[in-house]
């Protein structure tokens, strides 16, 4: 499953031509960003998450992608073009899982069986 979220990531990296998103803010470019943002994220900390098998689920990728439009949103504003193309990347991203949600289910299901067998802690 995380398979499909790394490549479902990789489009969301793609589709961000000026690679605003692909990692963590650096203090130079936005020096009280992290003031203002108390839980940073970025499409390559979600990538290695996905990496590392940390998503047992699409709702806690989803979950980081609004955070990504949050945060822009939160620290840019609402109206700035940055906030604008979070808000697109997130687009992208669902449209993304859309394509994939049956085989997502599936995967979801075989999760949650392992956790429920004690197989899978989580």
């Amino acid at each position: 499953m995380n398979e499909i979220f790394e490549n479902i990531i990789d489009s969301c990296i793609k589709f961000d031509k000026n690679k605003f998103f692909v990692s963590e803010v650096k203090k130079k470019d936005a020096p009280n960003y992290y003031d203002v943002i108390m839980n940073p994220i970025d499409l390559g900390k979600m990538k290695n998450k996905a990496k590392r098998q940390e998503y047992i689920n699409r709702e806690q990728l989803m979950a980081d992608m609004q955070l990504l439009r949050v945060n822009a949103e939160t620290y840019n504003g609402q109206f700035n073009k940055i906030a604008e193309l979070a808000r697109e990347i997130e687009q992208h991203a669902i449209n993304k899982m859309d394509e994939v949600k049956d085989d997502v289910a599936n995967y979801e299901l075989l999760v949650r069986e392992k956790i429920d067998q004690g197989l899978l802690k989580i």
